[in-house]
């Protein structure tokens, strides 16, 4: 069998593609498990806007049923059928590869595909898909500052009941040199627990500025 089709003409075989992925797509409709064998003879018939919308169909169908590493491979399929950089599409599907990358804590991984998306879009002047790239990528940025701030909070305590002061107040410092405006939070319990550290060492009126700067 495999003989005879490389002795086929690429025209012919192109055609005999063709057919098949006809008859896949009547089937289509009602039967979705062959999806993949419509994928794989749509490529061959060189069909590429079909298959990227089959592929990209096939994506979200594998997503729902939670299969997420099969909806990445056909999301970025989708992406090589139309080019990273050249196509609009690809930006939505970069930033829909990172969601998937996020969902399952693959931080790096959302991280990778959030910028890309963001550089495409910067290329291709398109502002809608700039500003949700660059949403997602602050919203890593936050949710990871706030662990780490997190951690720091609990290091200090630690550090304090153990009344290694020293070690706790400068794990707080550190703390604070990371806090932003968004982490106001963290900074109040960090510059709190620095007023305590302060009274614990007798420095009654630095306790005390520190206590209110934490308010």
């Amino acid at each position: 069998k495999r003989i005879l089709y490389n002795r086929l003409m690429e025209t012919e075989r192109r055609q005999k593609h063709e057919l098949a992925a006809r008859i896949l797509e009547e089937l289509y409709n009602e039967d979705k498990s062959h999806e993949e064998e419509l994928i794989y003879h749509l490529e061959r018939a060189g069909e590429r806007e079909k298959l990227f919308n089959y592929c990209v169909d096939n994506a979200y169908r594998l997503e729902k049923l939670k299969i997420r590493d099969g909806a990445i491979r056909n999301l970025e399929k989708a992406i090589s059928i139309i080019g990273n950089s050249s196509d609009i599409r690809a930006i939505g599907l970069l930033i829909k590869i990172g969601d998937m990358y996020k969902d399952d804590g693959n931080i790096d991984g959302s991280l990778e595909y959030y910028t890309n998306a963001f550089d495409v879009s910067v290329k291709l002047k398109d502002c809608k898909h700039r500003i949700d790239a660059l949403n997602r990528l602050a919203e890593i940025h936050y949710e990871y500052t706030e662990g780490l701030l997190d951690m720091k909070l609990l290091k200090a305590r630690i550090y304090e009941l153990r009344q290694e002061y020293s070690k706790a107040f400068e794990i707080c410092t550190e703390g604070i040199s990371l806090a932003s405006e968004n982490n106001l939070y963290h900074k109040g319990r960090l510059l709190a627990t620095i007023g305590t550290l302060h009274y614990h060492a007798g420095k009654y009126e630095d306790a005390k500025r520190k206590y209110e700067e934490s308010i």
